[in-house]
């Protein structure tokens, strides 16, 4: 069973690197946008989107993936290697959380379970019961 740990996310905030910081997506900027976007997630650009796309870490292959945020439609993708993973938008958490759910044991032994999360840093987690919890094992896509 995969561990994790509870993190502050108030404490926990980096800083990913903006490739679009918040556009609003029209003719004029939709060549940067569709340069910007990773291909499996342009077809959901609508003109009118408010969108950003950051750099993220926590590849191994050695290059930045990318997470796309749609503010005006409280969603958000991230890119794998087996293709970009979907889900809700959490703004006050800055979280991207998934309709996965996930079972683990938190370091102090207790049982964690909720959605499938990636932080804007792209670390993979679990949301539950308000609280967000990195994985501490490794494991596809982490």
């Amino acid at each position: 069973m995969l561990t994790c740990i509870r993190v502050d996310l108030s404490e926990y905030r980096g800083e990913p690197e903006a490739i679009i910081d918040y556009v609003s997506v029209s003719l004029h900027n939709a060549r940067m946008v569709r340069e910007s976007v990773p291909a499996d997630q342009l077809s959901q650009i609508e003109g009118g989107d408010d969108i950003s796309v950051y750099a993220v870490d926590g590849s191994s292959a050695g290059r930045s993936r990318r997470m796309t945020i749609w503010y005006n439609k409280e969603m958000a993708a991230i890119e794998t290697p087996e293709g970009s993973v979907w889900g809700d938008w959490d703004e006050d958490e800055e979280l991207l959380l998934t309709e996965e759910f996930e079972e683990a044991r938190a370091v102090d032994g207790s049982p964690v379970n909720g959605r499938i999360a990636y932080n804007l840093l792209g670390r993979r987690g679990i949301y539950s019961s308000g609280g967000f919890y990195l994985f501490t094992d490794v494991r596809g896509d982490a």
